[in-house]
C-alpha cells in the first residue's frame, strides 16, 4: 500500500503542479495534538520539518509542493509536524 500512495501522490504532484498554500498541510500545535491524531489509529502521513529548517532557504521548501499536494488529495490526514513547536514529538 506505501509504493501505492506514493506513485498515487507523485501523479497528482504532476498534474496539479504543485502550488498551493500551506494552509492546505494542516500544523501539528504541539505533542499532545500528535498523541491524540496517532492514538486515533486513523492512516496518517506527517510532513516532518526538521528543527532549525526555515534558517536555511532552500532545504525543506522543495518538498513543500509534493505534501501539499498530498494534502488536497487525502484531507485530514496529512499533517506538518514543526520539531521547532513540538520537539517532544520529533
Amino acid at each position: 500500500m506505501g509504493i501505492r500512495f506514493i506513485l498515487v501522490a507523485l501523479s497528482i504532484v504532476a498534474v496539479l503542479g504543485g502550488g498551493g498554500s500551506d494552509e492546505a498541510v494542516p500544523t501539528v500545535g504541539d505533542s499532545e495534538e500528535f498523541d491524540a491524531l496517532v492514538a486515533s489509529g486513523d492512516p496518517l502521513a506527517f510532513m516532518v520539518v526538521a528543527r532549525g529548517c526555515d534558517l536555511f532557504p532552500g532545504t525543506c521548501g522543495p518538498l513543500g509542493d509534493f505534501w501539499r499536494a498530498v494534502a488536497v488529495a487525502f484531507p485530514g490526514r496529512v499533517f506538518r509536524l514543526s520539531c521547532d513547536a513540538a520537539p517532544e514529538a520529533c
